[in-house]
């Protein structure tokens, strides 16, 4: 199944997971065909998923009243009124106060990038997993978590998202997105 709306290469995904989590390194890992379907899925790579306030949000948040006039407002109307004005203001400003891109982060797919190490990270952790027991007999998971910062090209997690930036044919590089997804974490 090669590229078909807007999907990267399944087979090529699945010999991207079967690389990376061996069955000798990993012997819980079971890499199936959905595995590979969904990391081949776009939905891995979609920008503006995340609650990011880009500039033309920014332009458009100063639109709206202030925090005073919203209170101002909320204090003379009905109370029918008074309730809705008062969770508007709660939603605008959740709205202000999410993560500011800043700078060239506005254009270099900082969204995408965040998303596609977030997705990375999951499947690093779900195939990175072995299974044991406790003291008392309890199953218990042993997982290598993966990297939250920059290591070095040769650390496994970076070759990961190298290999995923790869199949989805993106333009920019794994120390970029990772590098990116740690900026993002608070």
């Amino acid at each position: 199944m090669k590229e078909k709306s807007g999907m990267a290469d399944i087979d090529t995904a699945q010999k991207i997971l079967k690389d990376y989590f061996l069955k000798s390194k990993y012997p819980d890992a079971k890499v199936t065909k959905d595995d590979a379907f969904l990391l081949a899925c776009k939905v891995s790579v979609w920008g503006g998923l995340l609650e990011t306030q880009n500039t033309e949000l920014a332009a458009i948040l100063k639109k709206f009243p202030s925090d005073i006039e919203m209170v101002e407002m909320v204090n003379n109307a009905p109370y029918w009124a008074s309730k809705k004005l008062k969770s508007i203001q709660e939603n605008l400003q959740k709205m202000r106060n999410t993560r500011r891109l800043i700078g060239r982060q506005n254009t270099s797919s900082f969204e995408t990038k965040v998303i596609l190490v977030n997705s990375c990270h999951q499947i690093w952790i779900d195939k990175t997993r072995i299974r044991t027991e406790d003291e008392n007999g309890q199953e218990k998971f042993i997982y290598t978590e993966a990297p939250y910062s920059y290591q070095q090209e040769s650390h496994p997690f970076t070759g990961f998202v190298t290999e995923v930036i790869k199949l989805h044919r993106l333009s920019f590089s794994a120390r970029s997105a990772i590098e990116a997804f740690d900026k993002y974490l608070p």
